[in-house]
């Protein structure tokens, strides 16, 4: 959604944004080179043809998914349950309708099937480790996740902008630095095939674990061997 300036107006930001041509959204994308072999591949995917079977207005729930650390494989013992959920769509706005809960030890991600598709369009991690997931309940649900391509280079566009923007934080650096490592594996898998297995085995987070602990560039170069896209940035850039 654009104000009459023209500047977005949409929750969360012009990524979140539901206006297909919003042009703050597409400004977002930076010019990152796209391998030869994944644009000779990514026009001859299609958009998943089966929709969610059939559910009645009782069904709240299309599918629900561990999400997090236990659905990466970088759980311990005292991580949270958090959960990914996707529930009918029953509204006429485009905007992305998404809601999160904290319940105890339990943080749940709510979000309807209409916004879901839009943010797995648009490559949002989160939203692609949850249509990915090989952990969840999908009584409704199975078909389409089965059949579903992420393909679009706006998906690359994404994924390189979250990988620079953890790398660079200075939020929890470590944490952060290891969701940065574990999103260029995901990135290498799905710019191949068009889908990942967002669980890692336990030798990839182990090697992730311990290239989070390296700092600056030497860390940088670590990323930079497992990044299928050229890293064209370092902690110069990094706002302390």
């Amino acid at each position: 959604m654009t104000s009459n300036t023209g500047k977005c107006q949409a929750k969360g930001g012009p990524e979140n944004c539901g206006r297909e041509n919003c042009p703050e959204r597409m400004a977002l994308a930076s010019n990152y080179s796209i391998p030869s072999a994944f644009k000779a591949t990514a026009t001859n995917r299609t958009a998943p043809v089966p929709t969610p079977g059939a559910w009645s207005e009782k069904d709240t729930e299309l599918f629900r998914t561990i999400h997090g650390s236990k659905l990466y494989g970088l759980s311990h013992k005292g991580s949270d349950d958090d959960f990914y959920v996707i529930t009918p769509t029953r509204r006429v706005s485009k905007q992305i309708n998404a809601k999160q809960r904290i319940d105890g030890l339990n943080d749940v991600t709510t979000m309807d099937f209409a916004s879901f598709v839009t943010l797995c369009n648009r490559g949002v991690p989160q939203s692609l480790e949850a249509m990915f997931s090989k952990k969840a309940e999908s009584p409704f649900f199975e078909d389409y996740r089965q059949a579903y391509f992420a393909s679009d280079p706006e998906v690359i566009h994404t994924y390189m902008r979250t990988i620079k923007s953890f790398s660079l934080s200075t939020k929890d650096p470590f944490k952060r630095k290891r969701h940065a490592l574990r999103l260029a594996l995901n990135l290498e898998e799905l710019i191949y095939t068009g889908r990942f297995n967002p669980t890692m085995s336990k030798l990839n987070a182990m090697r992730i674990t311990r290239l989070a602990e390296k700092e600056g560039d030497s860390y940088i170069n670590e990323l930079k061997k497992l990044s299928p896209i050229e890293v064209d940035w370092d902690f110069s850039e990094r706002k302390e």
